[in-house]
């Protein structure tokens, strides 16, 4: 993608309906601004860069430039021989080949003159424009905070596995295992399924011959879920008691609010009962708070070391 970005943007901004918006900005900006041109750059410049150019290999000595004179001014800035001769040299390192020098000169010089105009008017509005200068300087602020709590926040969270794991030590206490049950639940809409379903469990069938008998290719009348399932989860009733053996028959519609029935019977297991976890299954939580203890730290760290006036009628505002 990086390398497509140049050539989708040559594209964009060599489109005629870009051409067009760009010189109607640039109209706008000259005539803002008070542009004046001052003198014609190409007779000298015809002669000054040599074919080598079309190469890409000419070579600019700014002690051959014995002419400096102005080529268009702006505001309060004037931009000269010497200025495009600097862009000229850069630019052609990444030029496309041309044949004709002239037309390369003339090519150079309309980018060289919408690249100042944009960059002189980013400064002026920034200058002359209170509100957009607040909000700019918001923008590098904002960037600037990005980049302080990148490295001393986000990045030792992620890379910092020795305080990461003291921490997780520390605060064993916050992660813990509710009771769990491991097993399988199987789920339908039809009461009378469902007792099916519990009877079946009860008599030893597995839930490979439950869903041979019940289910159909035009129609699923239960589905199994199993696993290791939280106490808490929602996948389990609210009134469900963790023991082992065959449940009753659950009415989630009635015991939950939902607007569409559905009935459940577990088959538990196994009841593994509340305890610590450990720190690769909740390694995410765990950065996540440690992120929020070296936030809050640096932050502790920055009250102590530097006084902090709040300016109570600017909060006003």
């Amino acid at each position: 993608l990086e390398e497509m970005r140049d050539e989708l943007l040559r594209r964009i901004k060599s489109s005629d309906r870009s051409k067009v918006i760009v010189k109607s900005v640039n109209e706008r900006i000259k005539e803002k601004y008070n542009y004046k041109k001052v003198n014609d750059p190409f007779p000298f410049f015809n002669k000054f860069v040599t074919d080598s150019i079309l190469k890409r290999k000419w070579e600019y000595n700014p002690a051959d430039l014995k002419v400096n004179d102005p080529i268009f001014k702006i505001g309060n800035m004037t931009y000269k021989y010497s200025d495009f001769a600097e862009y000229i040299n850069v630019r052609q390192k990444r030029s496309r080949i041309y044949r004709d020098k002239e037309v390369l000169l003339e090519d150079y010089y309309n980018e060289f003159e919408e690249q100042t105009l944009e960059e002189f008017y980013k400064i002026s509005l920034e200058e002359g424009n209170e509100e957009f200068a607040n909000l700019l300087e918001e923008y590098k602020n904002g960037l600037l905070i990005f980049d302080l709590m990148q490295r001393n926040i986000w990045e030792p969270s992620k890379t910092d596995s020795i305080g990461v794991e003291k921490f997780f030590n520390k605060n064993k206490e916050n992660y813990k295992w509710n009771t769990r049950i491991r097993g399988s639940i199987a789920s339908t809409a039809n009461a009378e399924i469902a007792s099916q379903i519990r009877k079946m469990l009860n008599d030893g069938a597995d839930e490979l011959e439950i869903k041979e008998k019940l289910n159909s290719d035009d129609k699923i009348n239960v589905i199994f879920t199993s696993g290791t399932h939280e106490m808490g989860n929602s996948i389990l009733p609210n009134n469900f008691k963790p023991q082992n053996g065959i449940s009753e028959v659950y009415n989630i519609s009635a015991s939950q609010n939902t607007n569409s029935a559905q009935y459940i019977v577990v088959k538990v297991e196994e009841v593994l009962p509340a305890g610590n976890i450990p720190l690769e299954s909740v390694r995410g939580r765990v950065i996540s708070d440690y992120q929020q203890y070296l936030d809050q730290k640096w932050m502790e760290e920055l009250r102590s070391k530097y006084n902090v006036k709040v300016n109570k009628k600017a909060l006003k505002k």
